[in-house]
């Protein structure tokens, strides 16, 4: 992309357009100068140059993109409502509804300042951000085209706001062009940032490239001569054209390898082979790629593990091409490895205008404000030659998911992470058992994945299969994998997910399904899924009383307070297992009071497990004691103990209110010494017939670092079988984890401890 340091003119941007929009309104375009030229009229920029030079730029960068009228008109005026006297309403009034809306989504957008470090304040911009961007690309499209010129004229800002300005474009501005697919601007961003944020690697590396520019020149133009030759042997048809990779490409892959000098990465300069783009049947052909990539194999040296194919998988911008990496195309003397790239004119537009690519050569009509505005499926809404349906599939997907990342009912903590994950994080594509292909982020689970296809495949799931093989259901997906999601028709959501689940789509689709029971069904839904927990650590069930939730995190809790509670755990607010945690003491939770001999035999050693500890209660050890069960004190706890009369001290929280109001007297200071030992837990799985169950239940429990210390199988008359564990548990959240995870296992019924 070339730099704009001279102003075009009107008639210059008019010209533009008719050429690719015959029926733009000259007129109309000319207007909208005049009216930004009036409104901004003594302005001046930090150069010293007319502030008019500004909206004729961003429009100028603009039409590369190939925009409608209204865009353009925007790009004009899209300073006027915040920097002058003129309103929105006056923009509405000469130029229409859609231009107003389109300057108005670009001055919320106009405060948008971040190093992705968590505040509220950046947080609730990058919600107006992201928000504009699902509601309508294309003013994200405007403010990128804006940041863009401004980048160019950085010299004439204060260093301090220059290397703000610069890091934000860098974390911010740059991934979302790239997310987007607009490499065009992506590039150019990234070298612009580079030069102000390490200046003086930006100029070693451009004295490097400019040191070697003859030779390289030399060596580009003997290959690309060499490959059409070769091309032209075989009948294939096709430009090819080399590139030298931006300086903060090069920078980059110097610091990931620690090397300073570029003669010591060899993938500086690429080649890119441009070939037609062909139709077979109303669909588009991509076979002549790979012949000319088998010619490329057959008569260079191909280096292992250095060849891609983002044509049978795209990435998630949309990006197709074949890469490969060839030795010998220089002369005899130059041994270079250089990577090839191999693509389509088509591909070749997506590449570098990503999502805009679509409108690139349709002439006369509007570019759609949203993509749900564009029939995706009829080839007649999209240039005959530029049949890219699975781009705006996958981004139209992306830019719907941004709701959720934005939606008011999101925390700016979950904001934040939602970005982290859906926009500046690596992505992995993931296939259904029939060949579709999801975008997920990378560290995504098969409940991801499932909530990704339908919102009733994920409310629904049960379990998973990679590749054929059952895993759990937080199991991190990679590249690749090919995933099949077992459901089950009265299945239900598990808080338990919200723990693991990577995207905010699924994260709020589970939250959703709490979220719209009404309030008995809350109440209903919590108590059902505190007995299951309850149920499933061997502890008595709810009463009409709820008695089990009389004293909780350390006071007593009336019954009203005990049914919000669960309406709480109902609605996914509160987890099931973290009140358990507030009700009951570690040693009440893990330590089995009896051998469950109907289940397993005797262990060799017949040890319970416990926590060992020594107390040192008013400064003194073997102090007589008791935890009491008011606040569910436990070991792990900052602790004071209380003198009784006659049972010794009973020991507290520090934050109980059972002691808060006591005799100041009789309480006294205590500390710890923890010797930390594992609880003897026994647990107890029942299971359908399957080949391999055993097997993976023992996996989940070793990956989760849990010993077995004994195990048993019965066959009893019932339709499943019993299996018996002696397990080694540290912690109550290793137990709850573990017993999870074996649940999610196909063929697995219930798993529970029993005591």
């Amino acid at each position: 992309m070339m730099l704009y340091f001279t102003m075009p003119t009107i008639q210059e941007i008019i010209e533009k357009t008719k050429a690719y929009l015959p029926s733009a309104d000259a007129e109309r375009l000319k207007r909208a100068y005049d009216f930004a030229n009036e409104a901004h009229g003594s302005q001046k920029r930090f150069s010293g140059e007319p502030y008019i030079m500004h909206p004729l730029s961003v429009a100028d960068i603009l039409l590369d993109f190939h925009p409608s009228e209204n865009m353009i008109i925007a790009a004009l005026l899209h300073d006027v409502a915040e920097d002058t006297s003129r309103t929105l309403e006056d923009i509405e009034i000469n130029f229409g509804a859609e231009v107003k809306e389109l300057c108005s989504g670009l001055i919320k957008l106009s405060k948008v300042r971040s190093n992705l470090d968590f505040n509220d304040f950046q947080a609730e911009n990058l919600r107006k951000l992201f928000l504009a961007m699902a509601k309508d690309y294309r003013i994200v499209l405007l403010k990128l085209c804006d940041r863009f010129h401004n980048m160019q004229t950085m010299d004439f800002v204060r260093p301090e706001k220059c290397i703000r300005i610069s890091q934000e474009t860098l974390n911010i501005y740059a991934p979302i062009a790239a997310r987007l697919g607009i490499y065009h601007l992506k590039s150019s961003l990234e070298d612009l940032c580079f030069k102000y944020l390490h200046s003086v690697d930006h100029e070693s590396i451009n004295e490097q490239l400019l040191k070697t520019g003859k030779s390289r020149d030399k060596y580009l133009e003997f290959a690309k001569k060499n490959i059409m030759e070769i091309l032209a042997q075989e009948g294939i048809q096709a430009e090819v054209e080399g590139r030298v990779k931006s300086a903060y490409s090069i920078y980059r892959k110097l610091k990931k390898k620690n090397k300073n000098s570029i003669d010591d990465i060899f993938d500086v300069f690429a080649i890119r082979i441009i070939l037609p783009d062909i139709y077979k049947y109303g669909k588009e052909y991509t076979g002549h790629l790979y012949t000319a990539l088998g010619t490329l194999h057959k008569n260079f040296t191909p280096l292992a593990n250095r060849f891609k194919d983002y044509i049978a998988v795209p990435k998630v911008n949309g990006y197709r091409s074949l890469h490969t990496t060839l030795m010998g195309l220089g002369p005899a003397t130059y041994r270079q490895p250089t990577e090839v790239q191999i693509r389509t004119f088509s591909m070749h537009q997506t590449a570098e205008f990503g999502i805009a690519a679509h409108w690139l050569y349709k002439e006369g009509k509007e570019v759609p404000a949203n993509l749900n505005d564009l029939n995706i499926f009829n080839l007649s809404d999209v240039s005959e030659k530029h049949a890219d349906d699975f781009l705006l599939q996958q981004q139209q997907s992306w830019l719907s998911g941004l709701k959720d990342i934005g939606s008011e009912e999101v925390n700016n903590q979950e904001l934040m992470e939602g970005l982290r994950v859906d926009v500046f994080q690596d992505r992995i594509f993931v296939l259904t058992p029939r060949g579709d292909v999801k975008d997920l982020p990378a560290g995504a689970t098969p409940v991801d994945f499932a909530y990704s296809v339908h919102t009733e495949i994920g409310n629904q799931c049960v379990g998973a299969k990679l590749n054929g093989n059952a895993v759990s259901l937080d199991y991190e997906i990679k590249n690749g994998d090919v995933i099949e999601i077992v459901t089950r028709r009265n299945a239900r959501p598990s808080q338990n997910w919200l723990s693991f689940v990577k995207t905010n789509h699924a994260r709020n689709r589970i939250r959703a399904w709490f979220h719209d029971l009404d309030g008995e069904k809350h109440l209903r839904e919590g108590k059902t899924l505190l007995n299951e927990k309850l149920g499933q650590l061997g502890k008595p069930s709810l009463d009409v009383k709820l008695s089990v939730l009389a004293h909780y995190d350390g006071e007593k809790l009336p019954f009203k307070e005990r049914q919000n509670l669960l309406i709480e755990i109902g609605k996914g607010v509160v987890f099931a297992s973290s009140v358990i945690k507030r009700i009951f003491t570690l040693d009440e939770l893990l330590m089995s009071r009896s051998r469950p001999v109907e289940y397993l035999q005797p262990s060799n050693d017949g040890s319970m497990g416990q926590l060992s500890s020594k107390l040192f209660i008013g400064g003194q050890k073997n102090m007589p004691h008791h935890f009491v069960k008011c606040c569910s004190a436990d070991y792990k706890d900052e602790l004071v103990g209380y003198v009784t009369r006659g049972r010794g001290v009973s020991v507290h929280r520090k934050n109980c209110k059972a002691v808060k109001n006591t005799e100041p007297s009789r309480l006294v200071a205590v500390a710890q010494e923890i010797k930390t030992s594992r609880y003897h837990v026994y647990i107890v799985v029942e299971v359908g017939d399957r080949v391999g169950l055993i097997r993976d239940i023992t996996k989940i429990i070793a990956d989760n670092s849990v010993n077995i210390i004994d195990f048993f199988q019965k066959y009893g008359e019932k339709p499943f079988d019993t299996l018996g564990f002696l397990l080694e548990i540290e912690n109550f959240d290793q137990l709850d984890k573990v017993l999870f995870k074996i649940e999610s296992v196909p063929s697995v019924l219930r798993a529970f401890k029993v005591s």
